[in-house]
């Protein structure tokens, strides 16, 4: 069991960078958060990799569904099952490190819709015509989040995650197109209410409520 765990490389795996106690707790749930994150992909690659029967697409996204849920009941022990007063002292000694910069959720995205869905209103108004990949990736959606409000200048924890995951992520998206979920989904002859049913579920779970259990975590810190 441990040699195929790894359970020993596991529990080397923690990295505190201060001598409070919640901070391990604060790297192994993040820790667990990419490990269930990479548990979605592992399914949504086998739904977006070829054609599938209804009965794939039905056991795939009540297992996404399980794994969603998992997530948003689990956060938790972000909320509560840490110090307030030390995690506050611990978090700022992390930047510009932030959740921001999970890969994990921008290749879900992108296993999931087209590109221009990805675009908030702002940014659909400041794409030009005739758009290419790159093109998108320079007005999609999160990267407002990553842009400093006073002066319109990219932050550091933008410029981070750039620097080490744009250029993949520019090339997963050519390599997805024609394939994502949404686009396998509507060349599905006659679609159950089932499975339209199951799609609406994940859409719900991940884009709703689990980022509103980080909004509310946030509010709470």
């Amino acid at each position: 069991y441990w040699d195929y765990v790894q359970v020993d490389t596991l529990f080397t795996l923690q990295k505190p960078r201060t001598d409070f106690k919640d901070e391990s707790i604060f790297i192994m749930y993040h820790q667990v958060t990419e490990l269930v994150l990479k548990m979605m992909i592992h399914e949504l690659e086998q739904l977006t990799e070829k054609e599938n029967e209804e009965s794939v697409w039905i056991d795939k996204l009540n297992r996404l569904n399980r794994y969603t849920e998992l997530l948003i009941n689990s956060f938790d022990v972000m909320r509560s099952g840490m110090s307030y007063d030390d995690y506050n002292v611990f978090r700022a000694t992390l930047t510009p490190a932030s959740g921001f910069q999970s890969v994990s959720f921008r290749f879900i995205e992108l296993h999931c819709t087209t590109l221009p869905n990805l675009l908030n209103t702002a940014g659909k108004e400041r794409l030009g015509k005739n758009p290419n990949t790159s093109d998108y990736f320079e007005h999609i959606y999160w990267k407002d989040a990553g842009m400093k409000r006073e002066t319109g200048e990219k932050s550091l924890t933008l410029r981070q995650f750039e620097e080490k995951y744009l250029e993949d992520l520019i090339h997963f998206a050519t390599k997805m197109k024609g394939k994502t979920l949404e686009e396998r989904f509507h060349a599905i002859p006659n679609p159950s209410e089932a499975l339209k049913k199951k799609l609406k579920e994940f859409d719900l779970f991940y884009n709703v409520k689990w980022p509103l259990v980080h909004l509310q975590t946030a509010q709470h810190y």
